[in-house]
């Protein structure tokens, strides 16, 4: 969701779900925009790598902030990786953490996630 924008108490209208050409993947615009407001996965558990490669390819540009998980300005793949983590995953990543490593840089939540849910594979 655009922080900028004002939020009114009228409702807001949209396109619709529809397809993003990524797997098991949709997403929602509000008319006359172009830039997504809402996105659905119905089988995230199961096509999250598929879904994370084809955010990565198709839309690596868009970045957005998460702000229940306090990130800001993140690659769209991090949000979704951190929704994955936190509703899907819940607190088995927590022990699936990987080593520090000797830079201040944070760990991608991506790549931790992938090396979880590849695991089994």
């Amino acid at each position: 969701m655009d922080p900028t924008r004002q939020r009114t108490d009228t409702s807001i209208h949209s396109r619709g779900y529809g397809d993003t050409s990524i797997l098991d993947l949709m997403a929602d615009y509000r008319d006359g925009e172009d830039r997504p407001f809402a996105w659905i996965a119905y089988n995230l558990h199961k096509t999250y790598p598929a879904v994370i490669w084809g955010l990565r390819l198709l839309l690596a540009g868009e970045r957005f902030d998460v702000p229940q998980a306090g990130l800001r300005d993140v690659p769209l793949h991090e949000a979704f990786s951190w929704a994955y983590a936190h509703f899907i995953l819940e607190d088995e990543l927590k022990d699936k953490a990987l080593p520090s490593t000797s830079t201040d840089e944070r760990p991608s939540l991506t790549r931790r996630v992938l090396q979880h849910a590849l695991a089994g594979v």
